[in-house]
């Protein structure tokens, strides 16, 4: 919810919506959401039996007190609850955001099928679906055509005055790139993610290790050390890149905006995405991005002009994309300027916001139609 439901909650109640959000550790939100009325539900992204039998419970007692007009979910096990609960329930508008077909790139064949199981139960008891990329609604369109009359691609975009290139000067961007030792003429490669295999790190510092020596450069990195799931970097992958200076490591940070100012080239070698908000931030920013071919990625850039793609797992053709981009200021400066028209044009928040009203008012225009 705080890195990417924010603008679409607000947006929604300031259309005129009472809002309810359900959500783990919902304390935390208390300072983003001030006005919103929040409540902490026992619910986790592990879809084992006794979780979802606990949330199922917890959720379906509150929907059953709150009794609200419309339900919109989020991410594949929360979805599948409230959806189920909504529909047992019988709320007429039951809105599902897939943010990316989770079961697509999941390898271990049971837990494959079982969040393909719980995407298409989930659907089959929406009354309106909303896809992230081009690619997830052909499949659900295929997969189950009496749903594609119900199903719509949008995006969650970015605060456009927030990620903006024109907030700062040449010469603070020089002050911010000496406060980690980083001079002019240093390429500065980005990642903003969690720090986990499928985001494509292991690729990452692979391919920079075939470039570094030939071109002056570091690796920034935001986003935290993910070790809740199996799929943790290892700190023996990067080690000797901190030690030798060449990996910077920040954390997670909540001023993403004042980071990417120093970045150069922006770095997302992911295995799995929905359609990434940290690209769109970077183009936002005027930053060109070497991304990989995979749905949600390639809809987010436009080869060789806002970025570069190379296939998932290719270390040769990522280490060949950041060299060149690193020894091609003219090229970057170019695809910069069009990732920033292409955000502007794409990318903005409010238009994102407006699809999702779109979306609701048909579903408040449907049931009234019904009645």
């Amino acid at each position: 919810i705080k890195s990417f439901l924010i603008d679409q909650i607000y947006g929604v109640k300031n259309a005129g919506w009472d809002v309810v959000v359900l959500c783990s550790d919902a304390n935390s939100l208390e300072s983003d959401l001030p006005s919103v009325k929040l409540i902490d539900v026992p619910i986790t992204r592990s879809p084992s039996i006794f979780n979802i039998i606990v949330a199922l419970r917890f959720i379906y007692r509150i929907l059953k007190y709150e009794k609200p007009t419309a339900v919109y979910t989020h991410t594949p096990v929360a979805s599948f609850l409230g959806i189920c609960c909504s529909c047992i329930l019988r709320i007429k508008i039951r809105i599902v955001m897939i943010h990316g077909l989770y079961f697509i790139n999941t390898k271990a064949f049971i837990s494959r099928q079982l969040f393909k199981i719980l995407e298409l139960i989930t659907c089959a008891c929406a009354t309106a679906r909303i896809c992230v990329n081009d690619d997830d609604k052909r499949y659900l369109s295929k997969f189950c055509f009496f749903w594609k009359n119900s199903i719509v691609v949008n995006n969650v975009g970015v605060d456009l005055s927030r990620f903006s290139c024109c907030k700062f000067s040449p010469e603070q961007i020089a002050e911010k790139r000496k406060k980690y030792n980083i001079d002019d003429t240093t390429i500065v490669f980005g990642i903003v993610a969690r720090m986990v295999k499928e985001k494509g790190f292991l690729e990452l510092f692979s391919a920079y290790r075939k470039i570094c020596g030939d071109v002056k450069s570091i690796i920034l990195h935001v986003g935290p050390i993910d070790s809740s799931r199996n799929d943790q970097v290892p700190e023996s992958a990067y080690a000797d890149l901190v030690s030798n200076g060449k990996l910077i490591m920040l954390g997670l940070r909540n001023d993403i905006e004042e980071i990417l100012p120093m970045i150069d080239v922006f770095c997302l070698p992911s295995h799995r995405e929905g359609f990434p908000v940290s690209i769109m931030e970077a183009a936002a920013m005027s930053i060109p991005c070497i991304t990989t071919n995979i749905r949600g990625c390639k809809d987010a850039i436009h080869q060789g002009v806002t970025g570069l793609l190379v296939n998932p797992n290719d270390i040769e053709s990522l280490a060949s994309a950041m060299k060149y981009l690193a020894n091609s200021p003219g090229d970057r400066k170019k695809m910069g300027q069009y990732a920033l028209k292409d955000a502007i044009s794409r990318f903005d928040r409010n238009i994102a916001v407006k699809n999702t009203l779109e979306v609701i008012n048909n579903e408040m225009s449907r049931i009234h139609y019904n009645i």
